[in-house]
């Protein structure tokens, strides 16, 4: 069945919307660990270079699956392969909750990062195969992400403000319960007949090379914010961890909210995407001089809007660039090349809190983004128009 095409026909229907409540169930339990998880390592008793390891260890298992699971997804069942995630995922969560030994975390958080790079790319691999080139359809999959994004971090800065971390790895793994029972639910992905070679044909497409660029420098900030960001609220704006869950609730909202309108954004060419990687970087490197609270959070809200526009504008082109039947193998290779810069972002970002301090991992990583932001739209936007395998975008 061309799953592309019944999307197209029926807008977003009832098996679509399964996809986004999957992905708001994964962000849920995903942003819940993964925004705490340096301030649990350190009531652990983890130095923060050992933090930076294994948070790099997480981002390394993260990119490992990517591209096998990607191939995989293109002719074998879909739903083999996402409970096969889940049983990593709940093995993950239960020996964070129980170990405290810096080799066992090592080890358990490795099988957490290859549970979520299973899930990180598998769920919208899938969702793409089956929506096609629907923006506003992408666009509501991603605000799904980003509303789980918000309410886990959230809920869980409740549960250990006012409760214990045995409530707070409670609801982890009641979020993870909801997300095995909609995965029930999901349509499998009839699997086609594979010839490698078209693989690499695809790849001729000279707009393949400054995207690829783009995902290891959004890479690298993304590794320096997971590194830095909470301990940076806690150590330089010393707020509590309720603090810390309202922080990502209210982002998690806002591009929650703003990612659909931002669909309505076209273009032909990568102006969209250098725009709005330069905004998030200006205001990423700004972050590192916040104060208080309030200024922390009014600068990552126009951080995020920058995020969301070319979070969007960047899986629209992967749909666009690439035919259906072979979308997850190069889903598979871009995400593992995004997910190579996080773990040297995450790496490198332990590094520098520890020599420099918290502050430098966002004007590091913010002078990066607007570097590479002003190559793109100053040497690409123009010279290459975003073909896909048929036809010009529109």
């Amino acid at each position: 069945m061309d799953y592309r095409k019944v999307a197209s026909i029926e807008g977003l229907n009832t098996k679509a919307i399964s996809f986004c409540l999957a992905r708001f169930f994964f962000a849920l339990a995903y942003w819940v660990v993964l925004a705490y998880l340096p301030i649990i390592l350190k009531d652990y008793g983890l130095r923060d270079d050992q933090i930076g390891i294994l948070i790099g260890t997480y981002s390394l298992g993260t990119l490992l699956p990517m591209l096998p699971l990607g191939i995989l997804l293109d002719f074998l069942s879909s739903k083999r392969l996402f409970f096969l995630s889940l049983i990593l995922f709940f093995a993950y969560i239960t020996g964070l909750f129980y170990l405290r030994k810096f080799l066992f975390l090592f080890i358990i958080i490795f099988l957490g990062g290859l549970a979520a790079g299973g899930f990180i790319i598998l769920l919208p691999a899938s969702f793409f195969k089956y929506v096609g080139e629907s923006k506003r359809a992408i666009a509501i999959f991603q605000a799904a992400g980003y509303l789980g994004f918000g309410l886990g971090p959230f809920l869980g800065g409740i549960f250990l403000r006012f409760t214990s971390t045995n409530y707070f790895f409670a609801f982890i793994f009641l979020s993870a319960f909801f997300l095995a029972i909609i995965l029930f639910f999901l349509p499998d992905i009839e699997p086609i007949p594979i010839i490698f070679k078209s693989y690499f044909a695809d790849l001729k497409n000279p707009a393949i090379w400054p995207l690829i660029i783009t995902l290891f420098v959004i890479g690298m900030h993304f590794g320096a914010e997971r590194t830095a960001l909470v301990l940076f609220l806690k150590e330089n704006i010393k707020v509590s961890p309720f603090y810390i869950g309202l922080f990502f609730s209210i982002i998690g909202l806002w591009m929650a909210v703003i990612s659909p309108i931002m669909a309505r954004l076209k273009t032909k060419n990568f102006s969209l995407l250098a725009l709005s990687l330069a905004w998030s970087g200006i205001f990423q490197f700004f972050t590192g001089f916040t104060w208080n609270f309030p200024a922390f959070l009014l600068t990552r809200i126009l951080h995020t809007a920058g995020d969301s526009l070319y979070l969007l504008e960047i899986n629209f082109i992967i749909v666009s660039l690439f035919p259906g039947e072979r979308i997850g193998g190069h889903s598979g290779f871009l995400f593992t090349l995004r997910s190579i810069s996080v773990f040297l972002g995450a790496s490198l970002t332990g590094l520098i809190n520890q020599h420099l301090g918290y502050a430098w991992a966002f004007y590091i990583s913010g002078s990066l983004s607007l570097i590479w932001a002003s190559i793109l739209g100053g040497l690409f936007s123009k010279r290459f128009v975003l073909l896909n395998h048929k036809r010009p975008l529109c």
